[in-house]
């Protein structure tokens, strides 16, 4: 099984532009990115905000389908990027699948909140995820007390996505970043 590599945190820290990097610069002979948004977009019917109350059902279940398809991909030799908002509170089944002998990785990319707003309002919008200053503020916050996984958080309000990339990819392959 290749590994499965969880690139989070909030709207403008990069996590597009890194996960795309890196699946394309994997050393994995097969690699795939796997972007938790485009799961979103597969319901058509009943569809809740994922940050709006009463979508915690919905998320929960966007997330273990993302599971399920980065185990199969993992399964197949495929080293996999997952490109989403994933908090600690939603790593249950990831652990799970580490659990289950997945090599699971968290990484969570943690610009100052002053960058990651200036990112945000620099880039392209997107119409169905509105990126307004005080939304932005709120999901960086998700991210501000990590506990345990303190140690999973980079630093990028210094780097561009190549000095990201760069440190993303030493510090796996000194083996970091594992979720158990």
């Amino acid at each position: 099984m290749a590994r499965i590599i969880l690139v989070s945190g909030a709207a403008g820290t990069g996590k597009t532009s890194i996960t795309e990097a890196l699946t394309k610069k994997s050393t994995n002979k097969f690699a795939a990115r796997i972007q938790y948004d485009d799961f979103n977009d597969y319901i058509l019917k009943g569809f809740i905000s994922p940050w709006l109350e009463g979508a915690r059902n919905q998320n929960e279940t966007v997330y273990e389908a993302i599971v399920a398809s980065a185990q199969r991909f993992s399964v197949g030799g495929y080293e996999v990027y997952i490109d989403g908002v994933i908090t600690p509170n939603y790593l249950a089944p990831w652990k799970k699948a580490a659990n289950e002998g997945y090599d699971v990785r968290y990484i969570v990319l943690r610009p100052d909140l002053q960058t990651t707003i200036k990112r945000v309002t620099e880039r392209e919008q997107n119409i169905n995820y509105p990126l307004e200053h005080e939304f932005v503020k709120n999901v960086w916050n998700y991210f501000s007390d990590m506990g345990q996984y303190e140690s999973h958080i980079i630093d990028t309000s210094t780097h561009n996505i190549d000095e990201s990339l760069s440190y993303i990819q030493n510090k796996l392959n000194d083996n970091a970043f594992r979720l158990i």
